[in-house]
């Protein structure tokens, strides 16, 4: 429930950054300023800040005071809207939209792979070619490890899950032995 009202609200924002950015050729700009504001504003020192609580006058100066040379006039616009719907809270669902739209346009795909053991490169990147075969996307392919899955991988992206851990499959049987007794 909380993602899907964080959503509703930041949504727009990030479909506003990217689409301006996009028009105004500066989408790695943007991607690089927002992920040093939202960076910046996770420091608890912050808070107070990032939440608003400060009043938008002292919140705009704060911000120009901090940030001011190390971001462009049209992106300090932005934070400045944000500031004032009192939205600054949100910067990093808004960056993480930001970067789901700019994937999207570049017919990126988001694949998660867990596995019990840390794969090479060399390993990684077959997965990652075979991926790119099979949904015909470029593929971001992030790597976790999870001990606890024994061997074998978990692969998974927005829509659909193929579990093929040995964790599950000890599941499996043991609910088919417990079934056919």
């Amino acid at each position: 429930m909380l993602y899907k009202y964080t959503k509703k609200m930041s949504y727009p924002y990030s479909k506003a950054a990217f689409f301006f950015s996009k028009e105004n050729d500066c989408i790695i700009q943007w991607h690089t300023m927002l992920t040093f504001i939202a960076k910046s504003l996770q420091n608890p020192l912050l808070k107070n800040f990032k939440l608003g609580i400060l009043g938008n006058t002292y919140s705009i100066f704060f911000f120009n005071k901090i940030f001011g040379k190390y971001i462009d006039k049209k992106f300090n616009n932005f934070i400045k809207i944000l500031i004032e719907n009192k939205r600054l809270f949100l910067i990093n669902k808004i960056l993480y939209f930001f970067i789901e739209l700019w994937q999207k346009e570049q017919k990126i795909k988001k694949i998660e792979i867990t596995t019990a053991t840390k794969l090479n490169n060399i390993q990684l990147q077959k997965i990652q070619l075979c991926l790119e075969k099979k949904f015909l996307k470029n593929i971001n392919l992030i790597h976790k490890i999870d001990p606890s899955i024994i061997g074998g991988m978990i692969i998974k992206n927005n829509m659909q899950s193929l579990d093929g851990s040995v964790k599950k499959y000890l599941y499996n049987l043991k609910f088919f032995l417990q079934k056919s007794l």
